[in-house]
């Protein structure tokens, strides 16, 4: 895999066609099989790839996992903001990316705890200006509301997942949006006989109260709670992604290896590819896909964009 760089005023140029990066004459990432046909502009700032050399390189690969599909689908919808909120932000490292790529932009990242937060993000946090860390653990609704708020791998977490989301979406403006990501499961109860097994092994293993959502009823419980579906879709899916993660993350150089730039660029490029393949695909299947069996399904995780309705 040859990677080259081309760094023109302070963002990452590159072209993306399979199986190599050349430069990109038009100043932008370009990914050559895209959705519907249509050509896509990607760029992510040379500030925020820069930083993931922090990142051990397995790390890199799970942040990637789910960073990639939240700023792919926010590039492609064209969704512009000036305030963004984010809730159960972890180690806060979607959002300092987030950050870093959009310089006139401000961020708030809620969470009931910083203990997930690592050393090279919180000097981050110290050095820049448009991104900061409160407590917060949805026992109160907040007295701000935002143009954007995301949400990552965080309602599974949280026992009253239904008054999470209410609190969420409250702190959405008129016209702004929401974005959720979460594990993918189908909530049909009789489909698998296993389920009480299965969310044991969810808690002990990760802390879930619930084993994920369904695409379309998470669509339309944003719809009963006044937004309209910008976007959505799957990510992490297995057919696509597998081999090249297992092939990233399995190799032992990679296993206690600092990440570089070129790894950043790789892993971005090998995602995007990845989602577009995939989006050709699964796009219109849903709950075809939710419905199958939990330990088999090709996609792992939904996401989900709406808009606020205006009153």
């Amino acid at each position: 895999m040859n990677a080259f760089r081309q760094r023109i005023k302070d963002h990452v140029f590159l072209s993306w066609f399979g199986e190599r990066y050349s430069p990109s004459r038009e100043n932008a990432l370009h990914v050559e099989t895209v959705i519907e046909h249509k050509e896509q502009e990607f760029y992510i700032d040379a500030a925020a790839i820069e930083h993931c050399r922090n990142f051990f390189v397995t790390t890199l690969a799970r942040i990637a996992l789910s960073f990639v599909p939240l700023i792919e689908m926010l590039q492609r919808n064209k969704i512009e903001f000036k305030e963004c909120a984010s809730f159960g932000s972890g180690s806060s490292t979607h959002e300092l990316l987030l950050a870093l790529h959009y310089k006139k932009s401000s961020f708030w990242c809620f969470d009931q705890s910083d203990h997930y937060i690592p050393e090279y993000n919180r000097e981050l946090f110290n050095r820049l200006d448009n991104c900061r860390f409160s407590l917060y653990d949805f026992s109160s609704s907040l007295d701000k509301s935002f143009d954007l708020v995301f949400s990552i791998q965080t309602l599974e977490h949280i026992e009253d997942w239904e008054r999470a989301l209410d609190i969420m979406c409250d702190a959405v403006r008129p016209g702004g949006f929401i974005y959720i990501d979460t594990p993918l499961f189908h909530e049909i109860d009789g489909i698998e006989t296993d389920i009480a097994q299965r969310k044991s092994d969810a808690w002990e293993k990760h802390r879930h109260y619930h084993l994920g959502f369904s695409r379309s009823r998470m669509e339309q419980r944003l719809k009963d709670r006044g937004f309209t579906i910008r976007d959505s879709g799957f990510s992490c899916y297995r057919k696509f992604d597998q081999a090249f993660f297992l092939k990233f993350r399995d190799e032992p150089r990679n296993i206690k290896r600092k990440a570089t730039v070129d790894d950043a660029l790789y892993l971005t490029g090998g995602l995007l590819q990845s989602l577009c393949d995939a989006e050709q695909a699964f796009r219109d299947i849903r709950d075809d896909v939710d419905s199958r069996e939990l330990g088999k399904r090709d996609c792992m995780a939904i996401r989900v964009l709406a808009q606020k309705q205006y009153p």
